[in-house]
């Protein structure tokens, strides 16, 4: 994957929305960054608008995309029809074949564009054209050309939809801003994939707390940061959703990376030490794994020096333990993954779940765990009645957040990925 900073993807996403006709320029800490634009992607009919970029200087490749403006009813149809009210069937450009019956409905589908007659067979196919299905064909080019991992797909709110959804569908990389949400086009398949989290490493999505467009999902399709204190959320608002919220310089280091003190976790909302960005293009695998186990760490370390706020650990904990249960089982299919092609054929899923019994706890759910399910319960129980058991509490989520770490080292040291 490119090594691009998180504020030239910010500084992208927010020039794809001027019209440009052979540059994109960005700037950061006095240097010039020039991304030449290969091709311009626009569709009239539907609003679709964004520029596929090239660095001469790195040969990097990004693929923008516009997200709602203002003044486009195209866009706010997308935003219904699609991010909305859609489903898989919306990305598609042909579906839904049906025979034939002459009903009103079917006509004015025929009348309207909205689905084509197969006069040999006598059936209906119902046909889209959207901003998904305009993009497609182009996507579809450059990724043959150049490769889905040396593609990184970028955008802010309608645009950063754009860019998760084609980052699914072809296993390649995204990074965007208060993205629409598009779990619900994805492919049954695909979704299942989301949640067993397998494209928390390749797409990286920032959003504010309180931006509601940014945060109107159910489910993420990657990893999910939040820019500022979810505690401080004082309820949604549109204010924080423009994409000139993230383009403040100071809001970076040196080398063009959000300065970690603004931001924060998803599920368990500590604050991040590094920006995740930087750390995938540092090279650390599974990045999201490793930000859980320091925000794990974080909580305990809280703990440890306070015993106030009973009720308020005690709700985290129950977050901890969910998160923790979503993590390993997000870490179990990432080496179910790797294993059988590549360095790894001789090696199968069952090699996998072998090593994951050894070394875990399987629960009768199947998910694998690295602490007592029922020791767990019971400590909750004894932090709801007693304060002073807070450090005990502290004692074994520092263990815990140890052992997860350990974990990882050691099935990526068996796979020899690190």
């Amino acid at each position: 994957m490119p090594k691009i900073s998180d504020y030239e993807f910010a500084e992208i996403s927010r020039q794809n929305y001027k019209d440009h006709s052979n540059y994109i320029l960005v700037n950061i800490k006095k240097q010039e960054i020039k991304w030449k634009i290969s091709e311009t992607i626009k569709s009239a009919d539907t609003g679709l608008d964004g520029y596929v970029l090239k660095n001469p200087a790195t040969n990097e490749i990004v693929i923008s995309f516009r997200g709602t403006e203002p003044d486009s009813l195209k866009d706010y149809e997308e935003d219904l029809h699609g991010i909305i009210l859609g489903d898989s069937d919306y990305t598609k450009k042909e579906h839904g074949k049906t025979p034939y019956l002459g009903t009103p409905s079917q006509d004015a589908s025929l009348t309207t564009g909205k689905a084509k007659l197969n006069s040999k067979d006598k059936t209906l196919t119902y046909t889209n054209k959207n901003q998904f299905t305009e993009a497609a064909p182009i996507v579809e080019k450059y990724v043959k050309k150049h490769g889905a991992n040396n593609i990184v797909f970028t955008g802010h709110s309608l645009g950063g939809g754009l860019a998760q959804y084609f980052a699914v569908k072809h296993d390649s990389n995204a990074v965007t801003f208060a993205s629409a949400d598009v779990f619900d086009l994805l492919s049954k398949e695909d979704q299942e994939r989301a949640l067993n989290g397998e494209f928390k490493d390749n797409i990286i999505s920032y959003t504010y707390p309180d931006d509601f467009v940014g945060t109107f999902y159910k489910h993420s399709v990657g990893s999910v940061y939040y820019v500022g204190d979810p505690a401080e959320n004082n309820g949604k608002t549109l204010k924080t959703h423009r994409i000139k919220n993230y383009v403040s310089e100071d809001m970076y280091n040196e080398e063009g990376y959000f300065l970690p003190h603004l931001l924060y976790g998803e599920k368990i909302k500590g604050k991040l030490q590094s920006s995740p960005l930087e750390l995938k293009n540092s090279g650390v695998h599974d990045f999201h794994i490793r930000i859980q186990t320091e925000l794990m760490h974080q909580l305990a370390t809280e703990m440890e020096e306070s015993e106030e706020l009973i009720a308020t650990t005690r709700a985290a904990l129950i977050r901890l333990l969910d998160d923790h249960l979503d993590s390993m089982k997000q870490l179990r299919n990432t080496y179910r993954n790797i294993v059988g092609s590549g360095n790894y054929d001789k090696l199968n899923t069952s090699h996998v779940d072998e090593i994951f019994r050894e070394l875990t706890n399987i629960g009768t759910d199947g998910i694998p765990s690295l602490i007592d399910i029922n020791e767990f319960e019971h400590l909750l129980e004894k932090l709801r009645k007693n304060q002073n058991d807070t450090g005990e509490i502290a004692y074994h989520m520092v263990k815990m957040s140890k052992n997860f770490k350990q974990i990882d080292q050691i099935l990526a040291q068996w796979l020899h990925i690190r």
